[in-house]
């Protein structure tokens, strides 16, 4: 599968389109208690499930509505409800026997804004030959007014590239 190694402006303007969501999201979710870690984790795990059962409505009902998908992947970025319900679709039409671990999973919260951090590895058989793609993964949740968790920003990126060799010692 294709990786997409997104450049300097593509980040500036997902940082602003970031910032944009947060804010727009954190203003419809004013009057929710605060989010926990718990919840938070809690939330990310009904995601694994949904994913690896490819259960796509609660898969997608996850999302807010004005949530964005990147995906190393292409095309890549999915900004709507029904682009990410396409691309959850598709997802799930294609792969089978879909597993998702994590390590390092790090989650903070600030009022109702959790964002969890972490390193990933997908598995999945595609036409019966496997699949394994790992990376890192960014996300940022919203704790609505009913205490539900709504995803506002998902962020799958490949790993970065080993660093490169030492340069060999000079002889004397």
């Amino acid at each position: 599968m294709p990786k997409i190694v997104y450049g300097f402006r593509c980040r500036a303007v997902a940082l602003g389109l970031f910032s944009m969501l947060l804010g727009a999201a954190a203003v419809r979710a004013a009057s929710a208690t605060p989010a926990t870690v718990a919840e938070a984790n809690a939330a990310f795990e009904s995601f694994r499930v949904a994913w690896e059962h490819k259960d796509l409505a609660a898969a997608t009902a996850v999302f807010a509505p004005e949530a964005v998908v990147y995906d190393p992947v292409g095309p890549g970025v999915f900004a709507t409800p029904e682009a990410i319900k396409g691309w959850t679709a598709g997802s799930f039409h294609d792969l089978d026997g879909i597993t998702i671990t994590d390590t390092d999973m790090k989650t903070h919260v600030s009022g109702q804004v959790a964002w969890t951090t972490m390193h990933f590895v997908f598995k999945a058989t595609v036409q019966g030959k496997p699949l394994v793609d790992e990376g890192n993964l960014s996300l940022v949740w919203i704790k609505q007014a009913d205490g539900a968790y709504k995803l506002a920003v998902f962020h799958a990126s490949p790993p970065p590239p080993p660093p490169p060799p030492p340069p060999a010692a000079e002889k004397k």
